[in-house]
């Protein structure tokens, strides 16, 4: 049985637990566990908002995103990663889908902007993201979504 559901504190320790097996130790002490405390963190003025996928009651996949502190209705796609032994079964696509979805439904009558950096591009073109063709310094390509 799965289920997909908004995170709180009460699931910090999975979700913890998820990303220490998810990324390299680099990634995670660099930026990655910063994220989770702004997540979490009632003080912090970037908020990302955290949804994961449970399969009998395990966490396995975690998405998420924030407003964008800059001008207009952009939001950045944070955080998703799938446990090791949970990836190819498609819940990194269905919880990006989802993760749209809710984004679209806010903001129905509205254009948005959606950005994201990923070491995977093919994987979000399907979804009408397209390459600003800037990398980063460890190879993740930006990209940006109008609607």
């Amino acid at each position: 049985m799965e289920e997909f559901k908004k995170l709180d504190k009460t699931h910090l320790h999975e979700i913890i637990e998820l990303v220490k097996a998810s990324y390299e130790r680099r990634f995670f002490e660099d930026y990655v566990i910063k994220d989770i405390i702004a997540t979490f963190d009632d003080n912090q003025r970037y908020k990302i908002e955290l949804y994961g996928f449970f399969r009998h009651g395990k966490l396995v996949h975690i998405g998420g995103f924030a407003k964008s502190l800059s001008v207009g209705n952009a939001y950045e796609l944070r955080l998703s990663t799938t446990l090791p032994e949970f990836r190819n079964m498609g819940y990194a696509l269905r919880g990006l889908e989802k993760r749209l979805a809710i984004l679209m439904e806010r903001h129905r009558d509205e254009k948005i902007m959606i950005q994201l950096s990923t070491k995977h591009p093919h994987r979000y073109e399907q979804f009408g993201f397209k390459s600003t063709g800037y990398k980063t310094v460890h190879s993740f390509e930006y990209m940006y979504k109008l609607t």
